[in-house]
């Protein structure tokens, strides 16, 4: 979706496109529906009745498009090491070492993990666990 979108051209800089870091659209589409059902939920307590939400990944892009691009010269490198320390974190993995965005969220009962590390392409048999 980000190729045909136009997301993954992300400004001028590029010369030719390609995906972005993170798969932004799809975080940001199911944040707004997740957004939904509880403003839905919410309204069915106080109001009743039933809601209907629907989430658009085009419209999402477009939307995340509009919001603009960032200067191409102010990267992750002109963050201050600590803010960025405390969102990630690092994995062993086929390809090394990664440093990654730990999960959005934090329960205290079930905290959030990633059951295995990021492996190449074909390297698992395709077959349920």
């Amino acid at each position: 979706m980000q190729n045909v979108s136009g997301l993954a051209a992300g400004g001028s800089s590029l010369e030719a496109p390609r995906n972005m870091p993170v798969q932004a659209l799809d975080y940001v589409a199911g944040y707004l529906a997740a957004l939904g059902a509880l403003v839905g939920l919410a309204r069915r307590a106080t109001e009743g009745g039933s809601w209907h939400v629907r989430v658009s990944l085009v419209q999402v892009a477009h939307w995340l498009a509009e919001l603009g691009t960032v200067d191409a010269g102010a990267g992750a490198e002109d963050l201050p090491e600590a803010e960025v320390a405390a969102l990630s974190q690092e994995t062993p993995s086929a390809f090394g070492r990664l440093r990654h965005l730990r999960p959005a969220v934090g329960l205290s009962e079930t905290p959030a993990f990633y059951a295995r590390p990021p492996e190449p392409l074909g390297s698992s048999p395709p077959a349920w666990p």
